[in-house]
């Protein structure tokens, strides 16, 4: 699948949905309803994983629906105190809306699936989509916006943002345990234990961020890094100029720059997959031939 393939199949996903296509409604597309239901029911089954009770206690569907709003805005709420601007729940209630309404949803489907493979390999597409747009649409604009014009042009300013609205909520989770069925305590969150900066979510953020910008020229220091990388692969003959004396750099646009990493998020994410539920379907697996080699061993006997 080429690039111009994955930026055309996310502007058809990014279309505002009839039901919502009208000023007086928040415009929401198909991307905006599949990731909250997603995030919403990862929530259920991360509880479910962490030893809470195969029913809903009374009171949980309140306490989910804060807990899928620190999960939202944790990072927004951290990015934003850094960049002196104003959270976006703070100027239009639209994205709360939707998670609660997705978050009711997943609190009245019928059965949960558990995580496994045969979910978790599918989704990644869906999770790589939605990462995507964060790291690369959402985590520019929210620094190209600032009024502080340093901020506006700052590399670090760029990056440490796309790192925490990628895994801040999910940090302010850990931290104090949210998801433990014994209740609320203070934790070492993954990403500080040893190799915890082995963590994909906590490199993959700033790394796609980094490719959209370089590729987009996002900020004025990305163009020059590109012109750099340009150089270099040229000098090593990865890449030719050409029959043109000087070479001319090209500039891709935003929609080529998120294919790109929705490409990289997809690989990371399906590898991610394979490597932790792999093995347990191969046990599962090697259980059931050892079931089935001694009811036959009985037979025999």
């Amino acid at each position: 699948m080429s690039l111009a393939q994955v930026a055309a199949s996310f502007r058809g996903a990014m279309l505002p949905l009839p039901l919502f296509d009208s000023p007086a409604l928040p415009s929401f597309n198909v991307l905006d309803l599949a990731g909250a239901l997603r995030l919403s029911v990862a929530i259920r089954q991360l509880k479910r994983l962490n030893g809470g009770p195969a029913g809903e206690p009374k009171g949980a569907w309140m306490y989910d629906l804060w807990l899928t709003l620190i999960v939202v805005f944790g990072g927004e709420i951290m990015a934003s105190v850094l960049l002196v601007t104003p959270p976006s729940f703070m100027l239009s209630p639209a994205v709360t809306l939707l998670f609660a309404a997705s978050h009711t949803v997943a609190n009245f489907l019928p059965f949960i699936p558990p995580i496994s493979l045969e979910t978790e390999l599918p989704l990644s597409l869906l999770d790589a989509a939605t990462r995507s747009l964060l790291v690369c649409d959402f985590a520019t604009a929210l620094v190209s916006s600032n009024t502080n014009e340093a901020l506006r042009n700052s590399p670090a300013a760029l990056l440490i943002t796309s790192t925490l609205l990628g895994n801040g909520g999910f940090f302010v989770v850990n931290t104090f345990s949210m998801l433990s069925p014994t209740g609320w305590a203070l934790a070492v969150p993954p990403e500080l234990k040893p190799w915890g900066w082995t963590i994909m979510d906590l490199w993959v953020a700033p790394l796609c961020t980094a490719m959209y910008a370089i590729t987009t020229h996002a900020q004025p220091v990305w163009a020059q890094l590109h012109a750099i990388l340009l150089s270099q692969l040229r000098r090593f003959h990865v890449l030719s100029t050409g029959h043109r004396a000087t070479p001319v750099i090209d500039v891709w646009t935003k929609e080529d720059g998120r294919a790109l990493c929705f490409i990289v998020l997809v690989i990371c994410f399906s590898l991610r997959a394979l490597t932790k539920f792999s093995g347990a379907v191969a046990l599962a697996r090697l259980s059931l031939r050892r079931m089935r080699r001694q009811g036959r061993d009985a037979f025999r006997w």
